[in-house]
């Protein structure tokens, strides 16, 4: 039965069903935040704090909560993407920790559910800021070929299998200027729109695994202790692929797009570029 269920969850979210409008999943987290944040704060903790005296006595238990406990949620949103930003109050003896991940738990489940997705969430102490787009953007329909880039040591994979859709991620939890940081992302082939942009791409990539190489040491960096992979250009045939293959707009990544849909070794060609 488990199986069963799984099979038609995964059928569902793969459907293109399309998402909810920007405007609209904005509502509904700030809604959900609301009640989050306000239900944390309750008649017995202001109580606790007015009998500590750290308070002026004519502050009124809904004073209280929405001048110096709830703070203001920012947001900032555009077509295809979503940033909310909030601070958690201090409360009780519950820990930071186990509230904040209830929260976050909470809102991905909510962006999933309205066909959206969490790509980055980030904390800072009692302070959580988490960006989403959605899950299917704007289509884009494909004429000209389309390239791929990859570390070498996976093209005999992908010319017996074809390109596979795989979850791109950074490091789930690092730490970033004090901040920590995780970014997934859904199951998808990305591909840039032309041959300089894919270029451009594989330098990046090549920049970032020779930092992580590196340790993430600037000097190590700078004087060449990293190791640069080695990277392959792929150009993809848009008239061999599926039936039906759809390609969406990367909203992180202007001159490129993805697509959930495998693209068979048929249609994938090494570029040769001396």
């Amino acid at each position: 039965m488990n199986n069963l269920i799984s099979k038609i969850v995964s059928r569902h979210l793969n459907a293109g069903i399309p998402s909810q409008s920007s405007e609209d999943v904005v509502k509904g987290l700030t809604k959900r935040l609301d009640s989050w944040l306000n239900g944390l704060l309750t008649k017995e903790q202001y109580d606790l704090e007015m009998a500590w005296g750290n308070w002026i006595p004519e502050l009124t238990f809904e004073t209280w909560k929405t001048e110096i406990k709830i703070p203001q949620i920012d947001t900032n949103s555009t077509e295809d993407q979503i940033e909310i930003s909030f601070t958690i109050p201090s409360v009780g003896d519950r820990s930071l920790e186990e509230i904040r991940e209830e929260i976050i738990s909470d809102l991905k489940t909510y962006l999933q559910n309205v066909g959206w997705f969490a790509k980055n969430v980030s904390s800072r102490h009692n302070r959580v800021t988490i960006v989403s787009e959605p899950r299917y953007g704007k289509r884009l329909e494909i004429s000209e070929p389309l390239y791929h880039t990859t570390n070498v040591e996976n093209l005999e994979s992908i010319q017996r299998k074809g390109l596979v859709p795989r979850s791109r991620h950074l490091k789930e939890d690092y730490e970033y200027w004090g901040n920590q940081v995780a970014r997934k992302y859904p199951k998808r082939i990305y591909l840039s729109l032309d041959l300089p942009s894919a270029q451009k791409m594989q330098e990046m990539l090549q920049t970032a695994e020779t930092w992580a190489s590196a340790g993430g040491d600037p000097e190590a960096f700078y004087y060449g202790q990293g190791d640069t992979p080695d990277y392959v250009l792929l150009k993809i045939d848009p008239d061999q692929l599926k039936p039906g293959t759809k390609f969406y707009v990367d909203p992180d990544y202007p001159e490129g797009v993805y697509t959930y849909t495998p693209i068979p070794a048929s249609a994938i060609e090494v570029v040769n570029l001396d």
